[in-house]
């Protein structure tokens, strides 16, 4: 009995750690920022700013958005977009124009000026836009 459940166990572990529920070659990317829009002027007691993305994210249905990554401080935020690839090991993935179409992240400012908004793209350049906070 004792030899059964053993087996068994060491079974599982296999079955659960192939490549059925995440395939090998998956892997986290950064993703292209064509566009962003930001307001102009907020109202620091009030309003939170929404970045708005536009960008593609991949050309089939096996890339999809993953997260943000933020550093925010007094004078601004610094954002960079990830993509998720998984080709969905024994899957299909039928083409398709995936965009980040958009996608919103908010942020609240911390005081009152000039708040930045800088992009990272997967390159290492950066673009910048600016916002007044009044």
């Amino acid at each position: 009995m004792l030899k059964i459940l053993l087996l068994a166990a060491i079974s599982a572990v296999f079955y659960f750690s192939s490549c059925w529920f995440l395939d090998p070659v998956s892997e986290l990317y950064r993703i292209q920022i064509d566009s962003i829009s930001v307001p102009s002027t907020v109202v620091y007691d009030t309003d939170t700013i929404a970045v708005k993305f536009w960008g593609k994210i991949g050309s089939d249905t096996c890339h999809s958005f993953a997260h943000y990554q933020a550093v925010h401080d007094s004078l601004g935020i610094e954002l960079a977009v990830w993509g998720f690839f998984n080709p969905a090991y024994r899957k299909f993935c039928p083409s398709a124009d995936v965009q980040l179409a958009g996608r919103e992240y908010r942020v609240r400012p911390l005081k009152r000026g000039i708040f930045t908004v800088t992009i990272r793209q997967p390159d290492g350049t950066v673009f910048k836009k600016f916002i007044e906070v009044i």
